[in-house]
């Protein structure tokens, strides 16, 4: 087996290889012994956490990660043969688990399989396992194939949408790298629909909440260059940013109310928008700021959820706050477990604002907000 993959040999990186390292995926699942991956991406002068058994797992930190879920040749787990495959998942439990989560949670694109193959089954067999149908979508890149509906329809029933190069990339029908190459450079050039994406994905887990802590809302635009305070969302354009530049302008003129269904292809990037916009209007944030150097603009956001609890945090009224209370546990009831979460909050959040009161007695500060021991 280390004769027939060249282990050992300094074997060179292709387009391919290139051209995914470009894509600047934080994740890369790979059933490959070789290291061209991270070789690819040394020389693009990042450096990558690679995975290839249980006792890497704990180590991992924040940053691009490649899992080699068939293991390499440096431990000598390399899953081939069919016992392998059998016994996987005791030689390979946290990799296992961990694979499970992603697919799970993420949205998966496949490179270089096909629809027959066997570790194309055995990953989703272990989604399925646990999840059900309750996973995100996958992708997949058929190459050198031609379109059918049938077999569209049938796997996306599955789970699975097939991206079918042929439809796509013209004049390289027989040529499978041209056309691999030729689709991830069409994903490169959708960076906005990928920063709408991932904001997005972070948003979308508050849409069910009937009001959203501004503080969860800020936590996730704070990835994105853009800066909450009080009750007002801040977007400052950068020449440095181009890519956040253009989210900025797509999500200023979505809360505008310019159309703006002509700038995107697909309708599930005006639903993320949507589910954007749903979700900040259960905040306490109603203003959007866009400001440049020489330009200025704010409009206002319909929000018709703003919470009492939050805003006398906000400006530390202990008497509203202790008022607030003693009407609620007047109204208690079993029957109104609503009331009964909102009552308990308000106990919570007197204790940390009496506590953030004591630590400004305590340091002589006389700031009743945005104190440091707060």
């Amino acid at each position: 087996m280390r004769k027939i993959f060249k282990y050992g040999d300094d074997l060179n990186t292709t387009p391919v290889h290139k051209a995914l390292i470009k894509l600047d995926i934080p994740t890369i699942v790979t059933t490959n012994y070789d290291h061209l991956i991270e070789k690819a991406a040394e020389e693009n002068g990042e450096i990558m956490q690679v995975v290839s058994q249980d006792a890497d797992l704990p180590y991992l930190k924040y940053g691009h990660q490649l899992i080699k879920i068939h293991g390499d040749f440096e431990h000598d787990n390399f899953v081939l043969k069919e016992d392998d495959y059998l016994h996987y998942s005791t030689n390979f439990k946290l990799i296992k688990t961990y694979i499970k989560s992603l697919i799970g949670s993420k949205v998966i694109l496949f490179i270089g399989y096909s629809l027959n193959d066997p570790d194309i089954k055995h990953i989703f067999s272990w989604a399925k396992e646990i999840l059900g149908q309750n996973f995100q979508r996958a992708y997949m890149i058929l190459t050198c194939t031609e379109p059918n509906d049938i077999e569209r329809e049938y796997f996306k029933n599955l789970g699975v949408n097939i991206i079918y190069a042929n439809e796509l990339i013209e004049g390289t029908n027989d040529n499978h790298t041209e056309q691999i190459l030729g689709v991830i450079e069409l994903i490169s050039s959708k960076g906005t629909s990928t920063l709408l994406d991932e904001i997005h994905n972070d948003i979308f887990q508050m849409n069910n909440l009937n009001y959203v802590y501004g503080k969860y809302i800020q936590n996730v635009l704070y990835k994105y260059n853009i800066i909450c305070d009080h009750c007002s969302i801040n977007m400052w354009p950068n020449e440095k940013t181009q890519s956040f530049n253009v989210l900025f302008d797509t999500l200023w003129k979505f809360f505008k109310g310019e159309d703006i269904t002509n700038t995107f292809e697909n309708r599930n990037d005006i639903n993320a928008l949507n589910d954007i916009k749903d979700v900040i209007e259960k905040s306490r944030f109603t203003e959007l700021y866009y400001s440049s150097k020489h330009n200025h603009q704010e409009i206002k956001i319909s929000n018709n959820n703003a919470n009492d609890i939050e805003e006398l945090m906000i400006s530390f009224d202990y008497e509203g706050m202790h008022t607030l209370l003693d009407n609620s546990i007047h109204n208690l009831s079993l029957s109104n477990p609503d009331l009964l979460l909102k009552t308990a909050f308000i106990c919570i959040a007197l204790k940390i604002m009496a506590l953030r009161k004591n630590l400004c007695k305590f340091n002589n500060c006389g700031k009743k907000r945005h104190c440091g021991a707060a």
